[in-house]
């Protein structure tokens, strides 16, 4: 395990000028080596004027914590040290933070970030060697903070080869006594002690002091086994946790009985650990504990929140017929997906969808939408302008027009004050679900925008979106998403996106497509529940816009194909030479000349 670190003049550098020991560096921070440098960056910051800061930081010195690097790259590290370093930015105490990390076996070091307004820390374990066991390293550290703490951490941290701007900090300090992270152990959701039913205090009118000197004996039990590396944050959250029933047993008793497990746990600093306690309990008096919420919501027997029909109930039960979104293509509580390739009127169609629907009446190739529903599109990356243009042509070249203007509602990004929604989630999804309460039908145009899940070819990244999407179905609704063809043709990504899908539609670009035709498209149905015969063929859509607006013409491909094999015979081809030409098996090609001649 290293010590040494490689150092950089500025961030914007790829390679060092150099390497030192890590507790040079710290060394450095405390001396006068960066100060004015670091006083000029605070002054920028307070004048408010944000984007100068940002580029002063630029210019500041910085190093890789996580060890040696011949180049700034998470692949190239040459000699790791098992360095982590957690940026804690805007911490709302600065100094009673840092206070209580000069008390935390963890943190090997800390100072004052640049901008004064946050922490950097050193956390340090055995056993890195790449960047995959630094990500493992940053996930545990992460909950062990957020446990410990409440404090989040930025995820800029989890590569290796992660920059640290120097700061200076004439209070900086460096623990001696430090002890390197079990990553293991935090790994892991971390035991909160509290192993008390209270069925057995419901209704006890002394039940409440009973109940808090149970959670008292199993918060002392924790500290009394905390292991080194844990005995800090075991402490602080056991407190904590217990400072909150302060109001149902005396304080006095509660302190003893901590004073007691922590000489019990063999503590080295007892001083030190008592004030952690102290922090730890003044923290949980802010957050008390309401006994009677907590009886009232934890009954001895719950029942299941589920309904149960035996067979005769199920074959009795009036459900209502399942009508159609667009005849036949969309059901009514339907999951709906359309993809293709960049650049096919992706957009186009769905927005002619959209709107079509919202009006009622028929559509392409014979879809027809039975009556008006309100409809939503949530656009996650066309510009307003390009939006409006294409939405006044659809508008001016339909035959019928929604009831109300307001059964077609559009979300986009640039009319917004904030990012667009992450709908893989629960945040975002429960923003998107009291938007859309009073739609119908949810247009998701697209998926690489609106649900960044991570890597598109994991089926489990998908799972939330997944739950959400049959959540909305479960409540009534249509939902039709729009996404990608990968370079084979096929939907980009895990193909289990398909799994609950009602109705895949590829819209493809025709082999014969020339650019100067515009928007020309084959519609193919690659999963369409109950959709049999002529209704499942495909079929071809070619954009044309003027004056008039825009207008969908529609041929089978049939038609298209003999269109195209006439052609070719008339020019003087065989029946090899067109098959070559079309990718038409000469069977079908032979198929469609003798249709031909016969016409």
């Amino acid at each position: 395990m290293s010590s040494k670190i490689s150092t950089f003049t500025k961030c914007t550098d790829p390679k060092p000028n150099g390497q030192v020991d890590w507790t040079y560096v710290l060394e450095s921070i405390k001396s006068d080596k960066f100060k004015d440098l670091i006083i000029k960056a605070r002054e920028i910051k307070e004048s408010k004027d944000n984007g100068a800061y940002v580029e002063f930081k630029k210019t500041l010195p910085v190093v890789t914590f996580g060890g040696i690097f011949p180049y700034r790259k998470n692949d190239s590290i040459q000699a790791p040290t098992g360095f982590l370093i957690p940026d804690m930015d805007h911490v709302e105490d600065v100094s009673r933070v840092m206070d209580l990390l000069q008390r935390d076996e963890n943190i090997w070091f800390a100072f004052v970030s640049p901008s004064g307004c946050g922490i950097k820390a050193g956390v340090r374990a055995k056993g890195i060697k790449n960047d995959q066991d630094h990500k493992k390293f940053f996930a545990a550290v992460q909950r062990y903070l957020e446990k410990t703490y409440q404090i989040k951490i930025d995820d800029a941290c989890k590569d290796i080869s992660r920059l640290t701007f120097l700061s200076y900090d004439p209070d900086a300090w460096v623990n001696p006594d430090a002890c390197f992270f079990d990553i293991e152990y935090w790994s892991k959701e971390p035991d909160q002690g509290l192993k008390v039913d209270v069925k057995d205090y419901i209704g006890n009118s002394s039940g409440k002091e009973k109940y808090s000197k149970k959670v008292l004996q199993s918060c002392c039990e924790k500290i009394r086994q905390s292991q080194i590396g844990t005995m800090h944050s075991t402490r602080l959250r056991m407190s904590k946790l217990i400072g909150g029933y302060l109001q149902y047993i005396p304080e006095e008793d509660v302190y003893s009985a901590l004073e007691q497990a922590v000489t019990d746990s063999g503590t080295k600093d007892f001083a030190s650990s008592m004030k952690t306690i102290r922090d730890g309990l003044e923290y949980g008096k802010k957050s008390p504990i309401d006994l009677d919420a907590v009886f009232a919501q934890r009954q001895p027997e719950e029942q299941s929140p589920f309904k149960l029909l035996d067979i005769q109930q199920m074959l009795e039960i009036d459900i209502p017929e399942r009508e159609f979104v667009v005849d036949p293509v969309i059901p009514q509580q339907g999951l709906i997906m359309v993809y293709g390739p960049r650049g096919i009127a992706k957009t186009w169609f769905v927005l002619s969808l959209a709107y079509g629907i919202a009006s009622g009446g028929l559509l392409f190739g014979g879809w027809k939408a039975p009556r008006p529903r309100k409809a939503i599109v949530i656009d996650g990356e066309m510009p307003a302008r390009t939006m409006k243009e294409r939405l006044t042509s659809i508008v001016a070249g339909a035959e019928s027009e929604p009831p109300d203007p307001s059964f077609l509602q559009i979300l986009t990004p640039d009319l917004q004050n904030r990012p667009m929604p992450n709908l893989a989630q629960l945040n975002s999804q429960k923003e998107i679900s009291s938007l859309i309460k009073d739609y119908e039908i949810i247009i998701v145009d697209n998926l690489a925008c609106l649900a960044r899940h991570g890597r598109e070819n994991d089926s489990e990244s998908w799972l939330p979106v997944q739950s959400w999407l049959l959540e909305l179905r479960r409540t009534g609704k249509t939902v039709i998403l729009v996404h990608h063809a990968g370079k084979g043709g096929a939907q980009r990504g895990t193909s289990s996106r398909e799994d609950i899908l009602d109705t895949v539609i590829s819209l493809r670009k025709p082999s014969d497509h020339q650019p100067s035709e515009g928007a020309r498209v084959e519609v193919h149905l690659d999963k369409s529940r109950g959709v049999f015969g002529e209704k499942a063929n495909p079929f071809e859509l070619t954009l044309r816009t003027d004056h008039d607006g825009a207008h969908w013409l529609v041929r089978s491909i049939d038609d298209v194909d003999l269109d195209r094999v006439m052609s070719l015979k008339a020019d003087g081809l065989s029946i090899r030479e067109i098959s070559q030409e079309t990718g038409l098996t000469r069977s079908k090609v032979h198929r469609l000349l003798k249709k031909g001649c016969a016409a």
